[in-house]
């Protein structure tokens, strides 16, 4: 979820706010939101890892969205998922590949939960920090 999406209410953002400093938003449905990958590169950072260690998977993530556009079974699977919009609007739509409410390539809890939809997929991302000793 993008920073201007992810809605979490003025009390989570505050706290957000306080922990990660900057990362308060306010989302482009209006209400207080927070930014993840914000909080995130902060945390890192705080753990002694440096961004020139990090990978960004912003140009991979943008490159599999291109590639996947003209997919006919993803424009199937959105035709039949129940969560809005032809998959060509959705992207036409899309500001930001890598949130999960926006881009079809993502499962989405509130993209299902705003369809009325009482089940989603979900997804898992990890992050390891290797010493490089074996």
């Amino acid at each position: 979820m993008c920073a201007q999406c992810y809605e979490v209410g003025s009390t989570i953002a505050m706290e957000f706010e306080e922990r990660f400093p900057g990362t308060a938003t306010i989302t482009r449905f209006g209400g207080a939101g927070i930014d993840l990958e914000k909080a995130a590169l902060l945390a890192l950072n705080k753990a002694g890892i440096q961004a020139d260690n990090l990978v960004d998977s912003l140009p991979r993530i943008a490159a599999a969205t291109e590639y996947l556009a003209p997919d006919e079974e993803l424009a199937q699977l959105c035709d039949q998922d129940g969560e809005g919009h032809s998959v060509q609007q959705r992207f036409d739509e899309m500001r930001n590949v890598m949130c999960t409410l926006e881009n079809p390539l993502w499962h989405s809890y509130r993209r299902a939960h705003l369809a009325g939809k009482t089940m989603s997929g979900r997804h898992l991302a990890s992050i390891g920090r290797f010493s490089g000793e074996e």
